[in-house]
């Protein structure tokens, strides 16, 4: 139980969320649906709806519009491989490259080893499995900075600069009273936030943050110091385009941890097939009882997973969804078409990640790149 802060989101444990407009309320989080129209190019993740909210993306929207300089900041935590819930912060990321943003991606090897127990050299080969799926999923690395935490000295005395200034009560408001040790992992994440506006790397400038609903904790403390150091460094307020979580197969949260119910990309197509036949839908128990009431698209992780395939469109995504709840598809067509396209993009995925192994290794051992 957490004492302090509130549990509805939590950074370091799986959390559920079952009512996303609820967090606008609690927590300030701004809807995306007003500012869709402003966005040059859709996404069919804005579209659909998987990324719902947002802090303060204007400024973005305004230097893609302008042609500004702006940047586009994530990571990962080398736990585990890439899962879809990882892909589409990766794809996000990729989308803000594309509008012209210079992008920043962390290795949080400290963040593993602080909250996992994971030491920065045990993590090294999964942290190399990462970088490899993120530019196989089209990273270009000639407009990026990829780092791992634990070898960027830069990183950690700003994080020694940020804590200067970070009261304990503000800690547990934010994360609840935990090990102090994630506190830590915290302020070096706020840091990594922060990393694009520094001097070294011509800041400040607008940087957005995509991330799942549960790291918007991490979004707030980022928010919060910038504030506090806008004097003294000049830092801006970091953006952020806020997801809806992954759910895996069994419908509760999408866990690397949960191997059985969790889709990676790094899965041997012909398990990722069996696993979408063994998964659960949001249909209804009988053909007649689905022919009749039609199922709900927005439970299902069979449909969620279409979404994260790149082959599909916001149009044909629309018209499934339609299907689904006239109960014109039934659960087993669409785990054969959901099964075919996932088949299609690891296969594909698989070959990418040939041409990007030893560029992903060089980065890794060298502790950055870009």
């Amino acid at each position: 139980m957490i004492p302090f802060g509130n549990p509805l989101l939590d950074p370091f444990e799986d959390s559920a969320v079952s009512d996303y407009e609820r967090l606008f309320e609690v927590f300030g989080i701004q809807p995306l649906a007003p500012v869709l129209s402003s966005f040059p190019v859709r996404h069919k993740y804005l579209d659909i709806g998987l990324a719902f909210g947002h802090r303060d993306i204007e400024p973005i929207l305004k230097a893609i519009k302008e042609n500004q300089p702006f940047a586009v900041m994530s990571g990962i935590k080398p736990s585990n491989q890439y899962h879809m819930g990882s892909k589409k912060i990766a794809d996000a990321v990729i989308y803000f490259q594309r509008q012209g943003a210079f992008a920043f991606y962390c290795i949080a090897d400290i963040e593993a080893y602080e909250v996992n127990g994971i030491k920065p050299d045990d993590s090294k080969q999964t942290a190399i499995d990462n970088v490899t799926d993120l530019l196989a999923l089209g990273l270009d690395p000639k407009r990026a900075f990829i780092y791992r935490q634990s070898k960027r000295s830069s990183v950690h005395n700003l994080a020694f600069q940020l804590a200067g200034r970070v009261p304990m009560s503000l800690m547990a408001a934010t994360y609840g009273e935990r090990p102090f040790g994630y506190y830590l992992a915290s302020i070096v994440q706020a840091a990594d936030i922060l990393l694009p506006q520094t001097e070294e790397f011509g800041g400040p400038r607008p940087t957005v943050v995509p991330v799942g609903a549960d790291q918007d904790p991490s979004i707030r403390l980022a928010r919060d110091l910038s504030v506090r150091f806008h004097r003294q460094l000049r830092f801006v307020k970091p953006s952020a385009l806020i997801f809806k979580l992954t759910r895996s197969l069994d419908q509760s949260k999408m866990s690397k941890s949960k191997s059985e119910t969790c889709l990676f990309l790094s899965e041997d197509p012909e398990a990722a097939k069996n696993k979408v036949a063994n998964s659960m839908t949001g249909g209804q128990p009988t053909t007649r009882e689905q022919r009749s009431l039609g199922g709900n698209p927005d439970r299902c992780p069979v449909y969620e997973t279409m979404i994260h395939v790149p082959k599909t469109t916001t149009q044909g995504l629309v018209a499934l969804r339609d299907q689904c709840r006239s109960g014109r598809t039934l659960c087993g067509e669409c785990k054969e078409l959901c099964a075919d396209l996932l088949v299609g993009f690891l296969n594909k995925h698989r070959e990418q990640r040939a041409k990007y192994l030893s560029l992903a290794q060089y980065v890794v051992e060298e502790g950055a790149f870009g």
